[in-house]
């Protein structure tokens, strides 16, 4: 099966806020709502996630030159 390659911040990897909390513990990650799952969903197809809140698509151009993982 086909594996597209998802790279980015926050909203790749699922961010959510928690109310009521501010600092540390004030939100999750790897939750469904990422835009991933979704994608994984409509087009039946397996993903790889390399991402992380705040980050920018910079920070990835090391992974995107060397990775062989994915096939998009």
């Amino acid at each position: 099966m086909a594996r597209t390659l998802f790279i980015g911040d926050s909203h790749t990897c699922g961010y959510r806020t928690v109310p009521g909390k501010t600092g540390l513990g004030s939100f999750s990650v790897w939750n469904e709502n990422s835009y991933v799952e979704e994608y994984v969903k409509l087009h039946n197809k397996e993903a790889i996630v390399y991402s992380m809140p705040g980050a920018n698509n910079r920070t990835y151009a090391c992974l995107l030159y060397t990775s062989d993982a994915a096939d998009e």
